[in-house]
């Protein structure tokens, strides 16, 4: 029950850190950029290589449970008027 308890501790402490780290980070490149457009650029180079490593972690996980996943990229590349072989 313990374990229990300090995880949920852990989550509330991180929920809040997480929020006040975003914000600051935000406040932050808005100073140097004064621009919304600017900041939302440069948040989306900051945050793109974990973005990356999340999306290609489900890949990884598909391959390994031999899951289908071609089914979206077909529907991707159908839109596009690509031909996939």
């Amino acid at each position: 029950m313990y374990y229990v308890g300090a995880f949920l501790v852990e989550i509330f402490i991180l929920f809040f850190l997480s929020k006040r780290i975003h914000k600051n980070l935000v406040t932050m490149v808005m100073s140097l950029t004064h621009s919304k457009k600017l900041t939302a650029y440069g948040l989306a180079i900051i945050f793109f290589p974990g973005t990356l490593i999340h999306e290609m972690s489900h890949f990884l996980t598909s391959l390994l449970f031999q899951s289908v996943i071609f089914a979206s990229f077909k529907i991707c590349f159908t839109f596009l008027n690509l031909k996939i072989t």
